[in-house]
């Protein structure tokens, strides 16, 4: 449609203003996929404000392309009229320059919006959904706030050596560590309010500290504490800063058990009618855990909505 390279994104943005307008809208936001509208939307309905959403765009070649790095392609073109929506990933923590609500640029500030699914606010509600039984068996708060705490000394390393380019600390490594937390504890140690996955968790993150500050002594990370703390980034808050599709895979997990055990409970109760009922109208809790919506505020949501009250009222 559009040939000339030099300009290609800008007649593009072009494009589907006017498109937007076309069909109504006052404003067009690209976002990464199309998975992700339902959370902006949510967003933007929040403030009284709906965009014509975009959730993929081409390339110069012509293929069909989705994605950060997509949408941060029309950078330089971002306005009131188009706006980006994007996952931080780590580019708040990095402080990564030209992304900004200034700029016409919405980010999660979370790692993803994923992150904020599993706000530990939202667990005791989508439990008492699932199973009309209010949840008295698993504190969510207190797993959620003990994980980020084990956790954080190492996420502080994990920062450290993306910012200097250390090599025995990858992401995939320090994921790897999230990831393995879980694996092999029977039903996730639920009635125990997961326990089994801090102590494992614990060790997994002394473990591999005592490997870099061997390797790297004297290594002072009260600088990158500091800045942290300044974005908000704190010991009982790691969980939502790290990548979400891993904190996800944990929490739904971890919730999926608890329904069974409130659900084993319940059934005791119940005759054989009941509880094939019961099932019958079962759904899965991943699935819920993305019905999310706005009325649980905390403060990475509630910089999120300011920043478009700020921007586009």
């Amino acid at each position: 449609m559009f040939e000339e390279e030099s300009n290609y994104y800008e007649q593009w943005a072009t494009y589907y203003i006017a498109e937007a307008h076309l069909l109504g809208y006052s404003f067009c936001a690209i976002v990464e996929a199309e998975a992700d509208m339902q959370f902006w939307e949510k967003i933007f309905i929040y403030q009284n404000l709906s965009p014509h959403f975009i959730y993929f765009s081409k390339n110069p070649a012509g293929n069909e392309v989705a994605g950060v790095a997509q949408c941060l392609k029309f950078k330089v073109y971002a306005c009131p009229r188009f706006v980006i929506c994007i996952d931080s990933d780590y580019r708040y923590l990095m402080g990564e320059e030209g992304i900004s609500s200034d700029k016409f640029i919405f980010q999660t500030y979370t790692y993803s919006i994923e992150n904020h699914y599993c706000h530990h606010t939202r667990f005791n509600s989508v439990c008492k959904t699932l199973c009309s039984i209010d949840n008295e068996m698993f504190d969510f708060h207190r797993f959620s706030e003990q994980y980020s705490q084990s956790l954080f000394s190492l996420f502080l390393w994990h920062i450290y050596s993306i910012k200097h380019q250390l090599t025995c600390l990858t992401k995939s490594s320090f994921l790897q560590i999230i990831n393995e937390s879980h694996e092999g504890i029977p039903n996730c140690d639920v009635e125990h309010n997961a326990q089994m996955i801090i102590d494992k968790l614990d060790k997994s993150c002394r473990d591999q500290i005592h490997i870099l500050e061997t390797k790297y002594p004297g290594i002072d990370l009260s600088t990158i504490e500091s800045d942290l703390s300044v974005l908000g980034i704190m010991e009982q808050n790691t969980l939502l800063y790290v990548r979400g599709h891993n904190v996800f895979s944990l929490m739904q997990k971890i919730g999926a058990e608890v329904i069974n055990v409130i659900l084993n409970k319940k059934k005791s109760k119940l005759k054989p009618a009941g509880i094939e009922q019961l099932y019958k109208q079962r759904e899965s809790f991943s699935g819920k855990l993305k019905d999310w919506d706005v009325s649980n505020k905390y403060p990475e949501i509630s910089r999120i909505l300011d920043d478009i009250v700020n921007t586009m009222q």
